[in-house]
């Protein structure tokens, strides 16, 4: 009888222990608490714009390939500076296309992806450009 005692104390004795040490873990946890929501809030912040930046670069290419690459530098500061109508493409190209390249060089322009289309242009067709073409490419990088 008396060892089933004292099994039941220690028993009780053990529960006691463990609800303190939950107690102090808890109160050890809430200190913590809005230094961790902190850290997380500025990783999920972090992770965001990467992806975003990601996302942009991707667009840009879309957009690059779609306006073509020599045709994005050569009519650069011309979709800067003027609507779509008012640019005179001197190249022999169907209205259609005409205008689906005139519409991706400005979305490029206007959606902030001029650095990213130079770049992309240079890294990936640099081989290809004339020198004039890579000083607008450069520029663009030095802008901004």
């Amino acid at each position: 009888m008396g060892s089933f005692v004292g099994a039941h104390l220690f028993g009780y004795v053990t529960i006691i222990f463990y609800a303190m040490c939950c107690k102090e873990k808890k109160n050890e946890l809430l200190k913590d608490l809005p230094k961790y929501i902190e850290e997380q809030r500025k990783y999920i912040t972090e992770k965001q714009e990467k992806e975003q930046v990601v996302n942009d670069k991707l667009n840009a290419k879309i957009l690059t390939e779609q306006c073509g690459m020599k045709f994005f530098l050569k009519y650069y500061k011309l979709l800067i500076r003027l609507p779509i109508r008012d640019i005179e493409v001197t190249e022999n190209y169907s209205p259609e296309e005409k205008n689906e390249r005139l519409d991706a060089g400005k979305s490029i322009i206007t959606q902030g992806f001029s650095k990213y289309a130079a770049q992309h242009i240079l890294d990936n067709y640099s081989d290809l450009l004339n020198d004039d073409e890579k000083n607008i490419a450069n520029d663009i990088l030095a802008e901004q």
